[in-house]
């Protein structure tokens, strides 16, 4: 090997493993500075959070998933293929499929399920 390739490859070797990770470094660092806030920032800026308080509607079907789990097995049939807001509706001051009997719940299947 002639001096110019061992100094080809001591210069490509300095510039991987000392130029490189000090400009790595060095720009990590600035980029910590810079965006480091300062102690009069940090006092100023208290956050304060209150707890979520659920609706009543997500509160009554959270009362209910075990009961309807066991006694209305309808639910987990068509757990795959049909979501919650398939049947009940979202968001709205009263649910109607809350209050009406198995008759009508049946019912209400049999609409999505004419062909049978």
């Amino acid at each position: 090997m002639n001096a110019t390739v061992i100094l080809s490859y001591t210069f490509m070797y300095f510039v991987l493993f000392v130029i490189v990770p000090f400009v790595i470094v060095t720009f990590v660092m600035t980029c910590i500075k810079f965006f480091q806030t300062s102690d009069v920032q940090k006092a100023a800026t208290e956050v304060s959070v209150k707890p979520h308080q659920l609706d009543m509607q997500s509160m009554q079907f959270l009362k209910t998933l075990k009961t309807l789990a066991m006694a209305d097995w309808t639910h987990n049939v068509h757990a795959d293929r049909v979501n919650c807001a398939s049947c009940h509706q979202l968001h709205v001051e009263y649910d109607p499929i809350i209050g009406i009997t198995a008759k009508e719940r049946s019912q209400l299947c049999r609409g999505c399920h004419l062909d049978k």
